[in-house]
């Protein structure tokens, strides 16, 4: 994992309130794997491709593609509540820094 994958876990895990290495293990209890998704999609804007991005967070190529999807797909009304609150504390964050 590279420095900007580490801080961006960092940052998620002050957003999510789960530990590092959960963001970064196998779990895929819910909201984990949209908190892994979230790393993605930011390092895919920062111009890494989605299969460096994806082997950055442990995840395959595919799988990053279907939670990119997933995340713009994402409305309160679903079941999406508690991944839109972490998103938009993720983003917070993020926007913090820039």
């Amino acid at each position: 994992m590279n420095a900007v994958t580490a801080h961006l876990v960092e940052l998620m895990s002050e957003a999510s309130g789960f530990d590092e290495q959960d963001i970064m293990g196998k779990g895929r209890q819910r909201p984990l794997p949209a908190c892994r998704w979230m790393i993605g999609a930011v390092l895919v804007d920062r111009g890494y491709s989605s299969a460096i991005a994806a082997r950055e967070i442990g995840l395959d190529h595919a799988t990053l593609l279907y939670g990119r999807k997933a995340l713009c797909g994402m409305t309160r009304r679903g079941r999406w509540g508690i991944e839109i609150d972490i998103m938009e504390k993720f983003n917070t964050l993020l926007d913090r820094e820039a």
